[in-house]
């Protein structure tokens, strides 16, 4: 009987737990997909930079930008857990299995000395170059974000460590440990933020690279607009019973971008000048898929 109220007392407690659980999980949810909301637009913001198009012009589906987000995202997840692993291997060959004698202890706590001043010498020098920067208005060395992250994930793992050998404590060094726990995602985030934007530099280069061997598109509109670039041509139709009176040819669809296209010229190159034009869909006819 006591066993049957056993089994009973924990079948009501699981629903409990799972339902105080939830706002956390959905919070969880909504931050990490506001990140790759986030990091998508970077990467799309960095490509169409490129291309002379501002991303405000675009009508994307936000599932577009996080899709993009989570491509930007998962090398980062793997490097970094690769870098914890192999962190956590060395942590366990040096310090964890260090005999617990005066010579193995001295050995540890000169590790912990250098791997702090390093971490010191970081932070100073990351401190300085952005009084630097933003005393002279410049932007910020590629990096200053490494340095950032490492250095304070390497005091952290110093605190930590101490913290755990010795078995002190306290609120300053709480406080201290979220500060660094702070500088050290912010630098991280910063990094992921840069390998989104060259990214995206990167695919917008490469469009612009192969752009003469896209194919293109040709464009009847029923008044002359103003289409000009490297290999475009118009043509005036000469049948007057025809809906459209004009037609372009030696374009290359950048994108389609709700009620209107976006057209650049066939003969881009990375040095050319970069013309995009602008055309709604109830002014003209495109046809796809042509070379």
């Amino acid at each position: 009987m006591w066993l049957v109220d056993m089994s009973l007392n924990s079948a009501e407690t699981a629903p409990t737990a799972w339902w105080a659980r939830a706002p956390a999980i959905v919070l969880d949810v909504a931050v990490g997909t506001a990140l790759l909301y986030f990091l998508g637009w970077v990467r799309t913001d960095a490509t169409y930079r490129t291309l002379n198009v501002n991303v405000s012009m675009l009508s994307l589906n936000p599932a577009v930008y996080v899709y993009r987000g989570f491509i930007v995202l998962l090398p980062a997840i793997l490097l970094l857990g690769f870098i914890v692993v192999v962190a956590s291997a060395l942590h366990r060959r040096f310090v964890v299995r260090t005999p617990d004698t005066h010579k193995g202890q001295g050995r540890v706590r000169r590790a912990l000395i250098a791997i702090r001043s390093a971490g010191w010498l970081g932070l100073t020098t990351t401190a300085t170059a952005t009084i630097a920067v933003v005393s002279q208005g410049g932007a910020p060395p590629y990096w200053l974000p490494y340095v950032l992250a490492a250095s304070s994930a390497a005091l952290g793992y110093a605190d930590q460590s101490a913290a755990a050998k010795t078995h002190k404590g306290g609120r300053s060094r709480g406080v201290r440990a979220s500060a660094l726990v702070v500088l050290s995602v912010a630098g991280t985030l910063m990094i992921i933020m840069s390998y989104a934007e060259r990214l995206g530099v990167q695919q917008g280069q490469q469009f612009l690279a192969t752009a003469q061997d896209q194919p293109t598109v040709t464009l009847h509109t029923k008044e002359r607009l103003s289409i000009a670039g490297a290999g475009v041509k118009v043509v005036r139709m000469t049948d007057e019973g025809s809906e459209f009176h004009y037609r372009y040819t030696g374009l290359v669809l950048l994108i389609r971008s709700g009620d209107d296209y976006l057209l650049a010229p066939r003969g881009l190159t990375p040095d050319s000048p970069r013309p995009v034009f602008v055309v709604p869909r109830d002014k003209g006819r495109l046809d796809l898929g042509t070379w």
